[in-house]
């Protein structure tokens, strides 16, 4: 079990606050590029089938460069989101907090954890350390445009 101080627990607490912040802008970013994607599609005269609107985020570190060895060839760690889908965890307001499993810190467990914060320990596997060590995130919201066209028949799209 991952053992950490009180400094550090309130600094998660406080990085915790700022990623809530940064999580409210991509989700709200996200849904007017939303919108923009369904006025197009309904639009006919694009001709568009469907759309795939992603959130990419890229964590990078205050040193650079990681601290720990297995990102060792890598100055940022990605991680994507379809915004799109009602499911999504950007900026949903739940508490995510899923320490328990990893560490020994009822302050910790205590905490609410944005999804933001859950991913980089739980789904990507940084460690605390490396957490507290970032310096910024870099964000694209993509969106991806699909067509569908027979191969035979111009007049009957799919």
């Amino acid at each position: 079990m991952i053992k950490l101080e009180d400094r550090q627990v309130k600094a998660i607490a406080m990085l915790n606050n700022r990623l809530n912040i940064i999580e409210s802008e991509i989700k709200q970013r996200g849904l007017k590029e939303n919108q923009r994607a369904i006025k197009k599609v309904l639009n006919q005269k694009h001709k568009i089938s469907g759309y795939k609107l992603e959130v990419e985020i890229s964590v990078h570190y205050k040193n650079k460069e990681p601290v720990v060895t297995w990102f060792k060839d890598l100055k940022a760690l990605y991680m994507t989101d379809n915004i799109q889908k009602h499911n999504c965890h950007i900026g949903d307001g739940l508490n995510h907090n899923t320490t328990m499993s990893i560490c020994d810190n009822l302050k910790l467990h205590n905490q609410t954890h944005c999804w933001l914060l859950h991913s980089l320990y739980h789904h990507i596997g940084l460690s605390f350390e490396n957490i507290l060590n970032i310096d910024y995130l870099w964000y694209d919201i993509k969106i991806t445009y699909q067509y569908v066209r027979r191969v035979y028949d111009d007049k009957a799209d799919i």
